[in-house]
């Protein structure tokens, strides 16, 4: 009996859950990167748990999933504000940045300096929640601890990577890099840049810069 209470106070605490990395991977591919911070904000909760000094804030999680959610709304409605404009020719037809709607510039400022403040916030969030996880470790009387550069490429993927090694007990075992996420996060990391580059290029061309 006092074993049956024991274990149902550790599943009542909540602690964090063993995720497939891949599928993690790629429902944040499908969900525009929406689903990293909604991970953030399911999992603050079971890493607070975890009897560490160091916590995760709910108010910036949920602070970091709302404005990412106004960045892609508003990045979204400036990518059809433009489209709509340059086939009306009301774009094409500025020689002057004082010819462009103020609309315009506000939306394109204001998504880029959105996309900085995400990024800041998004490694924090990952650098705090390796930090968690290595008292966490400490805790375990392990002398494994999460590596910073693989939290820095790899962020909430690697984390989740590190919480089943971690609840299945292998922290101390030799990493296996799922390879097919690397390949993959390679991939975009050089089409996405230059796609983004392509597109704004063709913008500023259009306008007539």
């Amino acid at each position: 009996m006092p074993e049956i209470k024991e274990v149902n106070e550790i599943q009542e605490i909540g602690v964090p859950k063993k995720e497939y990395v891949t599928i993690t991977f790629f429902i944040s591919l499908i969900t525009l990167g929406i689903y990293n911070f909604i991970w953030y904000t399911k999992n603050v909760k079971r890493l607070n748990n975890l009897n560490t000094k160091t916590k995760l804030s709910k108010s910036l999680v949920l602070i970091s999933l709302i404005v990412y959610l106004v960045y892609i709304l508003l990045l979204v409605s400036f990518m059809y504000y433009v489209f709509v404009n340059v086939q009306a020719g009301n774009l094409t037809q500025a020689s002057d940045i004082s010819d462009i709607s103020l609309t315009f510039l506000i939306a394109f400022y204001l998504s880029m300096g959105l996309s900085l403040i995400l990024l800041v916030l998004y490694i924090f969030l990952a650098f705090k929640t390796g930090k968690i996880l290595n008292e966490s470790i400490i805790n375990k009387s392990s002398k494994s601890k999460v590596s910073g550069i693989l939290t820095f490429i790899f962020n909430l993927f690697y984390l989740q990577y590190e919480i089943n090694r971690i609840i299945d007990d292998k922290e101390e075992k030799k990493r296996i890099v799922p390879w097919i996420i690397l390949i993959v996060i390679i991939i975009l990391g050089i089409t996405i840049p230059l796609l983004i580059s392509y597109i704004i290029n063709s913008m500023f061309a259009n306008i007539g810069f």
